[in-house]
């Protein structure tokens, strides 16, 4: 319910998260301004329970389902029309970030680490643990994460998949 009989809030939780993302995304590429930049990401992860860095790089019609507990780390890249479920994070490994294409969902509690590219289409598990490139249509599972079943063929492919 986005009006609750509180009045603490007119907006849902991600939305507010998004939102945030948003405002300090354009306040470091307009300005520079790192501090200012920040504090907005903080104001997101206080609010709407979603740690979405400023740096990361995030497309158009982004949607985020019942968010809360979801870290999307800096300089991480997210395409367009992409859903994210609860408690994932995507972020880090070894200093390199991922690169998420368009059209992917990423169910709870997935986790999506390093210098990887996930490609367009793709489903991704809930409690995964992506540590490798997947190619475009992939349905991706497990722990350690493996395709589960291509939905369409394509013509680029990554690390022999």
């Amino acid at each position: 319910m986005p009006f609750p009989l509180n009045g603490t809030s007119v907006l849902p939780p991600p939305l507010i998260g998004i939102l945030c993302y948003r405002i300090s995304h354009n306040i470091n590429l307009l300005y520079g301004s790192t501090r200012e930049a920040d504090a907005f990401s903080l104001l997101g992860r206080e609010i709407g329970q979603i740690e979405i860095y400023y740096s990361a790089t995030i497309g158009e019609a982004f949607k985020i389902n019942h968010g809360i507990g979801t870290v999307i780390g800096a300089r991480c890249r997210i395409g367009d029309n992409c859903t994210i479920h609860q408690n994932c994070t995507i972020g880090d490994r070894n200093g390199g970030r991922p690169t998420i294409g368009n059209n992917v969902t990423i169910y709870a509690g997935a986790m999506i680490l390093g210098d990887i590219t996930i490609g367009d289409d793709c489903i991704i598990g809930a409690n995964s643990v992506v540590t490798q490139s997947y190619p475009a249509g992939s349905v991706i599972g497990g722990t350690p994460a493996k395709i589960i079943k291509k939905r369409y063929e394509t013509q680029t492919d990554f690390n022999g998949h």
